[in-house]
């Protein structure tokens, strides 16, 4: 784990008497990352592959059957996570390929730059995976709301746990829905929920992270 003051998470969580998850420290977290990434909502996960699964089931629709990816984007949970959520997973022969009624598009991404593109994807639904060098500046515009959503970032500390980020509120509701309605806003029916929450000495570790950035 990347260097933190453990005494200093502990006495945030005793001081807080909240010991278990989506404490305040988690929702301090939640906060800085909105405002750090630019982006309207942040909803914090235990792991990136509850992050993929989260999101798969907040963004699919009925029409939804295939989560594809371009070759070299493959990630190893993928089909597990996709079958989980009730989609065939599938590489893409071409990029037009995609057929936005009934396909969700994973992406990676691995240059901060790439966060200030918008309009990309031309309106497909997209799952796109950012790993962030966290020692660089915060985007210059923040997350465009042109880009696909939800934006996916593990987080800078060893199993720190990941976050989503939307800008759109009803998309956001429903992947809070989906992680056992902590920190909802509002209820949103969701098919199926699973136990993605993120625990306070998470989020304790990595807000002393972000502080000295």
């Amino acid at each position: 784990m990347a260097e933190y003051n453990a005494r200093k998470v502990v006495s945030d969580i005793l001081a807080n008497r909240y010991f278990t998850n989506h404490g305040p420290l988690v929702r301090a977290l939640e906060q800085t990352l909105e405002e750090h990434m630019g982006a309207r909502h942040a909803v914090l996960v235990g792991s990136l592959e509850l992050g993929l699964l989260v999101a798969l089931i907040a963004l699919r629709t009925r029409q939804h059957s295939r989560l594809v990816y371009y070759p070299g984007d493959d990630d190893p949970c993928l089909v597990h996570v996709g079958a989980f959520s009730g989609l065939s997973v599938h590489p893409l022969d071409t990029p037009d390929s995609v057929v936005q009624d009934t396909d969700v598009l994973f992406r990676t991404l691995r240059e901060e730059r790439d966060l200030n593109c918008a309009a990309v994807g031309q309106g497909q639904q997209q799952l796109v995976v950012h790993y962030p060098d966290w020692s660089s500046a915060r985007p210059e515009q923040g997350v465009s709301d042109g880009f696909p959503e939800p934006v996916l970032l593990k987080l800078p500390t060893r199993h720190g746990g990941a976050v989503l980020l939307f800008n759109s509120d009803e998309l956001a509701a429903r992947a809070r829905n989906v992680r056992s309605s902590y920190g909802v806003r509002k209820q949103v029916p969701v098919f199926v929920t699973c136990n993605g929450r993120y625990s306070e000495a998470q989020a304790g570790a990595v807000l002393g992270f972000l502080r000295r950035l």
